[in-house]
């Protein structure tokens, strides 16, 4: 996986924002839930989905812990202005950002869980179909898995997202790894990175100035 570090550089470099990440792979421990964060944990059944949200707790945490914020994260509500999560496999990825510029952060990371060719109607607009057929055969599954990670990020960065779908969010070009999306008059901003067996993408919507 990406470094932290070098990771926010990258985000710091491609959006002239100061963005945190945080990567976690170890659960939070149980004896550090807060009442409120108890009362949800205490909701889940499987123990695969009790793992997989005690590591987004561990995230989250410390992501509020360097933005400053509360370490309960009962408290924030998605999509958020500020903060965002994503799972995938053993990972948990919170990245966060206290800058006034900013009006919503989207992050997505999938690996090992390629879509497959026929969801590619699902996700994509007609202009993104044509793109993607134009490519060559091979490199389809590749380019629909990072595509699907931008999406995904950008659906997640929008404040105004319920009862929208990612076909809403029409990419300037897909062929860019950093990039312009738009749903109507909003303009939002991507980052796409190569990772093992998958992409990690950001998304983030500035303020208007």
């Amino acid at each position: 996986m990406i470094n932290e570090a070098s990771f926010a550089s990258a985000l710091l470099e491609t959006f002239s924002l100061p963005i945190q990440a945080c990567f976690e792979r170890d659960p939070v421990p149980e004896n550090r839930l807060t009442a409120g964060e108890r009362a949800v944990f205490e909701t889940l059944a499987a123990p695969a989905r009790r793992e997989s949200w005690l590591r987004g707790r561990a995230a989250l945490k410390r992501i509020q812990s360097i933005l400053g914020g509360s370490e309960d994260t009962s408290t924030l509500k998605f999509p958020h202005p500020r903060i965002s999560l994503t799972h995938s496999e053993s990972w948990a990825i919170a990245v966060g950002s206290s800058s006034p510029k900013l009006l919503g952060i989207g992050v997505d990371l999938e690996v090992k869980g390629a879509p497959k060719p026929e969801t590619a109607r699902r996700f994509l607009n007609p202009a993104e179909l044509v793109w993607l057929r134009r490519m060559d055969e091979g490199d389809r599954e590749k380019m629909m898995y990072r595509l699907w990670t931008v999406k995904e990020a950008t659906f997640k960065a929008d404040p105004e997202n319920p009862g929208k779908t990612l076909k809403d969010y029409g990419l300037a070009d897909p062929g860019f790894i950093a990039g312009k999306a738009r749903r109507g008059e909003r303009v939002f901003y991507y980052a796409s990175f190569e990772v093992p067996d998958g992409f990690l993408s950001v998304a983030v919507l500035p303020a208007v100035e």
